[in-house]
């Protein structure tokens, strides 16, 4: 597992009508960051979108690598995060 912290990047996978977030492709997640940690699955996230519009999302779901993909929106670790943390 790996601990969030504020300022630590993470992608962001939006539901439809998540917002005003602009999709354009949704096999791209969008760029978000930590802003808040809540505890190692909740955090409040900063979240730009496929247009470069930015968005505050309040209690966005973490899916740490062991956990199963969340029926809504939610926060994932990068690839090379989670590789690095089973270094």
């Amino acid at each position: 597992m790996i601990q969030p912290t504020i300022g630590r990047k993470v992608w962001f996978w939006p539901v439809e009508g998540h917002g005003h977030m602009n999709c354009i492709d949704e096999q791209q997640p969008f760029d978000a960051t930590v802003v808040f940690v809540h505890n190692d699955r909740l955090v409040n996230l900063i979240v730009v979108d496929h247009m470069g519009h930015v968005e505050r999302v309040n209690k966005a779901t973490l899916k740490q690598e062991e956990d199963p993909v969340p029926a809504g929106s939610y926060a994932e670790w990068m690839p090379y995060q989670v590789k690095q943390s089973q270094k």
